[in-house]
């Protein structure tokens, strides 16, 4: 369980990076097709 926490966290990072880049393309698309 003391090993899990640092692999979460990593993992948490990584989430939030590519949502971070991922999001405004899709704002973007959304906004082309309406």
């Amino acid at each position: 369980m003391h090993r899990i926490l640092p692999i979460l966290t990593v993992v948490a990072v990584l989430i939030g990076l590519w949502y971070a880049a991922v999001a405004p393309m899709n704002i973007h698309g959304a906004v082309d097709q309406a």
